[in-house]
């Protein structure tokens, strides 16, 4: 307990402390195009039904202007990585600031990722959003934002995204249960404890949301140490569970000979 106390404190300290560091890294130029309307007509979303829920998206929608830059030292997407992203694909990326470095130290991943959320899509497919769990200054728990406010938060080539291997009928239910933890305003987990599922961490929202849905174990693969048991973000590249769309992480091998 006397662990999982001192941990919460430090990962609460080192989110002002990425605010802080964001709030910098948004003063730079923009460059890179982030998205631009889809030619081809990736899976149909389907949305909750909720009157509120509706409401906040089309408030989102109003606020994601399509087509335009963003800052220089954020990843982006191409136009034929956006037309491959379809309605329960699952974005994934390295953040900036101390708790991503944090986690990517404790993690030790093949892929440095360390955080996830859930593509949400309009039918017109114009407007891509982006369903997750995290903790700033604007934020505690699973909420939803504009698929360019995500990458704002990503470092340059970190960006993933798999796809469950699963009908596209039980992707849909899948997200449509992560919407509703948005109604039920469920707060993020500091503690990273995945025992307790009245707060959720990234990952843990979707393991929640799988077994729930599914039924199925999706991420057996853990780290274990400093007192904590957390979900690897390796389970995403389990090509027997996900097929990966596109990764911008660098293989490996590459990584090993340029530190060389």
């Amino acid at each position: 307990m006397i662990h999982r106390l001192a941990h919460s404190f430090f990962i609460k300290t080192l989110i002002a402390l990425q605010v802080l560091l964001l709030t910098c890294c948004n003063t730079s130029t923009d460059s890179t195009v982030v998205q631009s309307k889809p030619a081809t007509s990736p899976a149909v979303a389907t949305l909750p039904t909720d009157s509120n829920t509706l409401k906040a998206l089309r408030n989102l929608s109003a606020t994601h202007t399509s087509g335009k830059a963003i800052e220089s030292c954020y990843d982006s997407l191409s136009t034929n990585e956006l037309q491959k992203l379809q309605h329960g694909d699952i974005l994934l990326r390295r953040g900036y600031g101390f708790i991503s470095e944090f986690i990517a130290d404790f993690l030790g991943e093949t892929y440095p990722v360390t955080h996830c959320g859930f593509v949400v899509r309009y039918p017109d497919n114009d407007s891509i959003f982006i369903l997750h769990s995290m903790a700033d200054d604007k934020n505690d728990g699973v909420f939803i934002q504009p698929l360019r406010a995500y990458l704002r938060e990503s470092q340059l080539g970190s960006i993933a995204a798999v796809r469950l291997r699963e009908p596209i009928t039980m992707r849909q239910a899948i997200v449509n249960k992560a919407f509703t933890l948005i109604e039920k305003k469920i707060p993020f987990d500091m503690a990273f404890n995945d025992k307790d599922t009245t707060k959720l961490y990234c990952a843990e929202m979707m393991q929640f949301v799988f077994h729930r849905t599914i039924q199925k174990d999706l991420f057996p693969d853990r780290a274990t140490k400093m007192g904590m048991d957390v979900v690897r973000m390796s389970n995403f590249f389990n090509k027997e569970n996900f097929e990966v769309l596109f990764n911008h992480n660098p293989e490996p091998s590459t990584v090993k000979a340029h530190k060389s």
